[in-house]
């Protein structure tokens, strides 16, 4: 959605200036983090790929947020998995932290008083 409707750029274009934009960064500081805009909705196996190639250039965190609520729990960290599992287990060369930034809505039928 943002790809198409706010940044009017390909999946390449989109891939090229994530790397560049973390190779510069890298010259500068070594904590680079790198962060997909309302991750949660994008194309899972596109979200693997700019993954992949942002830990590539130097970034040490990847930043999956759910923007604005879209996924399940379930769903969120499946997709987090996916990811996680894409890139391989954490070594001292490259950290591969992940964050996820999500919005949490309690269900109004639950009587569970511990989610806010």
């Amino acid at each position: 959605i943002h790809l198409k409707y706010k940044l009017k750029k390909s999946q390449d274009q989109v891939l090229d200036e994530a790397v560049a934009a973390v190779e510069l960064a890298r010259r500068h500081v070594d904590d680079v983090e790198f962060s997909a805009e309302d991750g949660a909705r994008t194309e899972p196996d596109f979200l693997e790929k700019i993954s992949k190639a942002v830990v590539a250039a130097g970034a040490r965190t990847v930043n999956i947020p759910d923007t604005v609520g879209y996924s399940t729990p379930k769903e969120y960290g499946a997709l987090i998995g996916r990811v996680a599992k894409a890139l391989g287990p954490q070594d001292s060369g490259a950290g591969k932290i992940f964050e996820e930034a999500c919005v949490l809505v309690p269900d109004p039928t639950s009587d569970r008083k511990d989610v806010t």
